[in-house]
């Protein structure tokens, strides 16, 4: 009896410390947020990304216009306590599907701005909130690599300490600079929202 409960404890402790999941959860085994984001931006470098050996989910085709289509996946855990909520993509019609912008929503553990810096120390400022809403964001954002790809990092203001999203943008190496449906979505900008807007929440971010 003593012998199984020991037995019992040690497979126990062994799932909960390999990243392991609910057998009620798709999860991605044994890897944690900072590896798939480095192994998302590596196969979203190359011409045609292989998105379903990273994600556990099906794809779903939900929508699309004259340039794009859009798509998206359920949730899926990543560890045991972190938690993938929704991936969506979009694809450009004009360039064979290739994908212009992925999103992951999180949610789960708590992970600060300061971590993010540990992983990603070269960032800066790319969206603030308006005070409308509290799904609007503060978001900070990589330097483009050499693909004119971009990684930016986003904090809600329902949860403002905390990681809320993570957006591959390709737009910029898809667009021709005039704007249009491919343009990159945000400014970049050197100052903080803080420095513009003085008070606003954001700048407990920007003093980390």
């Amino acid at each position: 009896m003593i012998k199984n409960i020991i037995k019992s404890s040690i497979i126990t402790t062994t799932l909960l410390t390999s990243g392991l999941c609910s057998a009620q959860e798709v999860c991605v085994e044994s890897i944690n947020l900072w590896r798939l984001i480095e192994k998302l931006n590596r196969q979203l470098s190359l011409p045609h990304p292989k998105l379903d050996t990273l994600i556990p989910q099906p794809l779903d085709n939900y929508d699309e216009n004259e340039y794009v289509k859009f798509f998206r996946s359920s949730g899926f855990s990543i560890s045991p306590d972190v938690k993938v909520t929704q991936v969506t993509f979009r694809t450009q019609k004009s360039s064979g599907n290739k994908i212009v912008l992925l999103s992951m929503d999180l949610s789960g553990h708590c992970i600060e701005l300061n971590t993010v810096k540990k992983h990603y120390p070269n960032l800066t400022f790319s969206d603030f909130p308006r005070g409308h809403s509290l799904d609007e964001v503060t978001s900070l954002t990589t330097p483009p690599d050499e693909h004119g790809k971009t990684i930016t990092f986003s904090f809600a203001e329902r949860n403002p300490d905390c990681l809320s999203k993570v957006t591959f943008n390709l737009e910029s190496a898809s667009s021709t600079g005039q704007g249009g449906p491919f343009a990159p979505q945000h400014r970049l900008t050197t100052s903080s929202p803080s420095d513009k807007y003085p008070g606003h929440s954001s700048r407990r971010l920007h003093s980390r």
